[in-house]
C-alpha cells in the first residue's frame, strides 16, 4: 500500500500518475470527467512548433526528489517528443513554449529548469494540481521496448443479429497460443492503437497476452439500442439479451476467429466497465477463467453514482446521462452560465425534464422512480449476482466518490476475492 499522509505528496502523486496511466486510455470512465469543478479548473493549452534538436537538450532520466525510485525518462523521435514513467508505457508530450510541455491523454505538464549556466538540470512535474520537482541523473533515457501489436477491426454478431464493434490486438512477433485479455466499455475504443494497448496493460504486455477492446450494444461503432445497466433478460425468453449474453457470444466468436489463442479467456474493467465484468460471470462462457470489477458500478440506487442511500445527485446524474444519451457517442456538457446557478434556477427536476423533452431514458427514470423500487432493484447487479466458478478479483476503493459502494455487494454474493485500499477510483481525481 502506498503512504499518502502529507508528507508523501510525490508517494500520493505517484500512485495517482500510475493509476491514471494504467486506465485513462481506450475505453475507461476515466476518459470522461463530468465534474463542474474538473472541467472549470482544466487549464487550456496551445502546441507550438519549435525546433525539434532543443528537444536534445532535454533529453535523458529524472529522478523525483520525494521518490528517487520513480524515474521520468524523455527522447526524441524525429519530430517527436515522448515521456516514459517508470514501468510504464511511452507517452507523447507536446510543447507549449521553449522549456513547458503537457500531455494530451491527461492533465499534466512538465517544465525544464536549467541553472545559471543554462544547463537542464531537471523537470518540474505538475499533475492533480501538486508541483513535483526531479533531478537529472543521466543523459540517456531508459526507453522500454514496446510490443508490436496487429490491430485488426471487426463487427461480432450477437445472438440476435446485432453486431458488435471490436478491435483485437494481438502481438506482431505472437509464437505461442496466448490467452484473451478483454475489455467491455460504453466510453469508445475508436482511438486505440498498439502504443496504447502497451500504456494500458504494460506488465499484463510482458506476460503475453491477445487485447480485444469492445464498444458495447448501441455505443459508439456498436448496433443496438444502449440501456444504461441493462437489466439481465427474462431466462424463459430464449431470444433475450443482455450484456452477459453479448460477453458470451463475443467469446465465442473470438475462440473460433482469432488464430493461436489457447482458449481461456479473462476480462477487466473500472466502473461502468467493473459492472460489465462483474456481469459477465453470469451464466459464463465456459473459456472465461478470470474477471476483475473494478469499483463495478454495481447499484446507482443504493450507493454508487446517481443516488446514495437514495440521495440524489442531481448535476452528475443530469450530466452523465446528458452526456451518454443524447447520442451514440460521448456529448460535451456544458453551461451558458455557471452550473450552479444553472440547477438553481431549474428549480424542480420536472424542468430539466421539459426542458429535454423528455429524450433521456435515465433521467426520465430518476424522475419517476424517487424510491428503491422493482426499477432500481433490476438493475442493482448485488441482487442477481451469484457464486461464480470464474476467478474473480474485485477491486475497489473507500475514497472514491462514484463506486465506493459497488465493490462489497459485487463480491458478497460470487464468493470472489476483494481488495479495498484508502485510495480513489482509478483515473479519478
Amino acid at each position: 500500500m502506498i503512504p499518502i499522509s502529507g508528507d508523501k505528496r510525490m508517494r500520493r502523486n505517484r500512485f495517482i500518475l500510475l493509476l491514471i496511466l494504467a486506465v485513462c486510455i481506450l475505453t475507461t470512465v476515466a476518459a470522461i470527467d463530468f465534474s463542474r469543478s474538473a472541467r472549470a479548473q482544466q487549464p487550456q493549452h496551445t502546441e507550438i512548433k519549435i525546433d525539434p534538436r532543443l528537444l536534445d537538450q532535454y533529453t535523458g532520466q529524472y529522478s523525483f526528489v520525494e521518490d528517487p525510485e520513480f524515474v521520468l525518462s524523455f527522447w526524441r523521435d524525429g519530430e517527436k517528443f515522448y515521456l516514459q514513467p517508470t514501468n510504464q508505457g511511452r507517452i507523447e508530450i507536446f510543447p507549449e513554449s521553449d522549456t513547458k510541455f503537457f500531455l494530451k491523454i491527461i492533465e499534466a505538464q512538465a517544465t525544464f529548469v536549467r541553472d545559471a549556466q543554462g544547463k537542464i538540470t531537471g523537470v518540474v512535474w505538475r499533475q492533480n494540481g501538486l508541483d513535483n520537482q526531479a533531478k537529472k541523473i543521466s543523459d540517456q533515457p531508459a526507453i522500454e521496448k514496446l510490443v508490436t501489436f496487429e490491430k485488426r477491426e471487426e463487427m461480432i454478431p450477437a445472438r440476435d443479429g446485432v453486431r458488435l464493434h471490436t478491435l483485437i490486438f494481438t502481438p506482431k512477433d505472437q509464437e505461442e497460443p496466448l490467452p484473451i485479455l478483454m475489455s467491455r466499455t460504453p466510453y469508445g475504443i475508436g482511438q486505440s492503437d498498439s502504443d496504447g494497448i502497451n500504456r494500458r496493460y504494460n506488465e499484463l504486455v510482458k506476460d503475453g497476452y491477445i487485447f480485444v477492446l469492445q464498444d458495447i450494444r448501441g455505443r459508439f461503432g456498436s448496433e443496438g439500442q444502449f440501456l444504461m445497466n441493462r437489466p439481465m433478460h427474462d431466462k424463459q425468453d430464449p431470444k433475450g439479451i443482455d450484456e452477459s449474453t453479448d460477453t458470451y457470444d463475443t467469446i465465442e466468436w473470438l475462440l473460433k476467429n482469432v488464430p493461436k489463442n489457447n482458449g481461456r479467456v479473462g476480462i477487466v474493467g473500472v466502473s461502468y466497465g467493473g459492472w460489465l465484468s462483474a456481469v459477465a460471470t453470469i451464466d459464463a462462457h465456459p473459456a472465461l477463467k478470470a474477471a476483475s470489477p473494478q469499483a463495478p458500478m454495481t447499484d446507482t440506487w443504493l450507493g454508487d453514482d446517481f443516488f446514495h442511500n437514495g440521495a440524489f445527485r442531481q448535476s452528475y446524474g443530469y450530466e452523465y446521462v446528458k452526456a451518454m444519451e443524447t447520442s451514440k457517442e460521448g456529448t460535451d456538457v456544458s453551461f451558458d452560465k455557471d452550473a450552479y446557478d444553472w440547477y438553481l434556477g431549474m428549480g424542480a427536476l420536472g424542468k430539466i425534464t421539459e426542458l429535454n423533452a423528455g429524450k433521456f431514458p435515465t433521467w426520465n427514470a430518476f424522475v419517476s422512480h424517487p424510491n428503491y423500487d422493482d426499477y432500481w432493484k433490476a438493475r442493482g447487479s448485488g441482487n442477481y449476482l451469484k457464486p461464480t466458478t470464474v476467478a474473480t478479483l474485485v477491486v475497489g476503493g473507500w475514497w472514491d466518490q462514484e463506486d465506493y459502494y459497488g465493490e462489497l455487494p459485487s463480491a458478497r454474493p460470487m464468493e470472489s476475492r476483494w481488495l479495498g485500499q484508502p485510495r480513489q477510483e482509478p483515473g479519478r481525481d
